[in-house]
């Protein structure tokens, strides 16, 4: 709620300062018109004293000056509402339930790292697996104590998705792997290895939330079906979205 009143508070001073700033303009164009009611007011008192005179001239440098004024893009300006950007906003709900989170004393998306073992520089080609890609979550917190209990590989949820399409290639809980002895724990506890099916010639987005929030280095971007034999391509694209 602290967090959600900042946001608004943010919005609010840039509300305030968008109006602000409309306002002396504002005043600016009623100045300005001011003067060229005077103008007018002149004009019409010297015909009062001489009709036959030709203000010709006068009417058309008063024209002018009010064209220049702009003053119906001005009134349009003035027509403020709010509106969204459907990409944005969804790219906006994403970081903000990343940035805004909820977390336990045991259960935290920030003390757990993403990591995709054939991304990095030192990763063997001779461990590449055509049907199964593996991902690794790294506890990072600085206790001491913590480890990849049950509750948490029951709440660790993997999704990997077809970026464009959208589709959901794979989508489960680590603890679901787990049961299919489909993971690996390092001896100190502090790391674990999942295996995934491999997508086939697409770009997939591997993502690991945490109640509701990606852990760190999530999402991440990922290159499948192209090049993945070359020993010239192991570490692929940095694609990485993670925050």
């Amino acid at each position: 709620l602290k967090e959600m009143k900042k946001i608004l508070a943010k919005l609010n001073e840039v509300d305030m300062k968008v109006v602000k700033d409309v306002k002396g303009e504002a005043f600016d164009y009623l100045r300005s018109m001011n003067k060229i009611d005077i103008e007018v007011a002149a004009i019409k008192e010297a015909l009062k004293i001489n009709d036959e005179r030709s203000c010709r001239t006068e009417v058309n440098a008063i024209r002018a000056k009010v064209e220049n004024l702009g003053m119906e893009q001005f009134v349009d300006c003035l027509k403020l509402s709010v509106n969204t950007q459907p990409g944005s906003m969804a790219a906006a709900f994403d970081k903000i339930s990343d940035a805004i989170f909820l977390e336990t004393p045991a259960l935290s998306s920030k003390c757990l790292y993403l990591v995709i073992p054939e991304r990095l520089p030192m990763f063997k080609m001779a461990d590449f697996n055509p049907k199964f890609v593996d991902i690794q979550l790294h506890i990072v917190s600085e206790s001491t104590n913590a480890t990849f209990s049950s509750v948490l590989l029951q709440k660790l949820m993997v999704t990997v998705a077809c970026v464009g399409t959208n589709r959901v290639f794979e989508e489960c809980s680590v603890w679901s792997k787990v049961e299919k002895n489909k993971t690996a724990v390092s001896e100190d506890g502090r790391r674990i290895t999942v295996q995934l099916q491999r997508p086939a010639n697409t770009v997939g987005k591997i993502s690991v939330h945490l109640l509701g929030s990606n852990i760190v280095n999530s999402p991440v971007l990922h290159q499948f079906g192209y090049d993945e034999t070359s020993s010239n391509n192991t570490a692929g694209p940095n694609l990485t979205l993670g925050n």
